[in-house]
């Protein structure tokens, strides 16, 4: 659980600050007195018991995620307005509902919108992620790069094929790719633009994702060795393509950050406990 609230601060972040400042807001409003202190433990309470919520969104019905940052945002939203209301009592909820509700309807129909296309428009999604993972270089290069190891063994955890593809540029190493997503499946036709075994690797990737969207960009893979047993991973992307809607969802997915976690995951998953530890050295 840990590790998916890290992986997605931002999301449970806004969510949980969010919900928090909503709450404390009306409790401010009911008419009785509370002190500075009460207020900020009923504000941690609240922030902590939102945290399971967001969590059962995301694991029930992922599909449905990009809503957990939309509640947090309709509750900022209401709780700016609060603070500009001079009454107390009953009022102060149904205002606050009421502005809860048309911000969250707003802003699903402003993301659909035309307006919305526009601002998308030529605006590349850009990402990055580095940590300290525990493991040989040889093994996490081979479960990150696509073509080193079998689908099923691939870092993502829903990658289904990985093929050559004989028709690349200037002998360039390229794979077509298909991964099973959320909303269906998605391939990708990748070429490698520099690739050395195992610090470093970069490759173009085109295709279609699940829900149809064409993107293309760039994704880079960097590895620095710190010892026999441990490296830093450094990975950056380049998105094109992407609506405003899915550009906002992809920054609070923090894709690389939880890329990292799965890298970690399959690991122990394919080498056990010590999946850091490497095969003994000869005397």
């Amino acid at each position: 659980m840990l590790p998916v609230i890290f992986s997605q601060s931002r999301r449970f972040g806004i969510f949980a600050f969010g919900m928090a400042a909503l709450a404390t807001a009306l409790l401010m409003r009911s008419g009785e007195a509370w002190t500075f202190a009460s207020a900020t433990l009923f504000f941690l309470f609240v922030a902590l018991c939102s945290l399971p919520i967001g969590l059962g969104i995301l694991a029930l019905v992922p599909n449905y995620r990009g809503f957990i940052e939309l509640f947090g945002i309709s509750a900022l939203i209401a709780t700016a307005f609060l603070f500009y209301l001079p009454f107390s009592g009953i009022v102060p909820f149904i205002v606050a509902g009421s502005i809860f509700v048309v911000s969250l309807v707003g802003m699903k129909l402003f993301f659909k919108s035309s307006w919305a296309k526009r601002l998308s428009d030529d605006r590349p999604f850009r990402d990055s992620h580095a940590c300290l993972i525990e493991a040989p270089a040889k093994r996490i290069w081979r479960h990150v790069v696509p073509g080193e190891c079998p689908p099923s063994e691939h870092c993502t955890g829903i990658m289904e094929s990985c093929e050559p593809l004989e028709d690349s540029y200037e002998d360039s190493e390229a794979y077509r790719l298909t991964l099973k997503g959320r909303k269906g499946a998605a391939s990708y036709d990748i070429t490698f633009l520099d690739k050395d075994q195992p610090d470093r690797c970069r490759f173009y990737f085109h295709g279609t994702e699940g829900d149809g969207t064409v993107v293309d960009g760039v994704f880079a893979f960097h590895l620095t060795i710190m010892d026999r047993d441990s490296c830093f991973v450094s990975s950056t992307e380049e998105r094109n393509g992407l609506s405003l809607a899915a550009y906002v969802q992809r920054w609070f997915d923090n894709p690389l950050a939880f890329h990292n976690l799965r890298l970690k995951a399959k690991l122990k998953e394919l080498y056990g406990d010590e999946f850091a530890s490497p095969a003994p050295r000869e005397a």
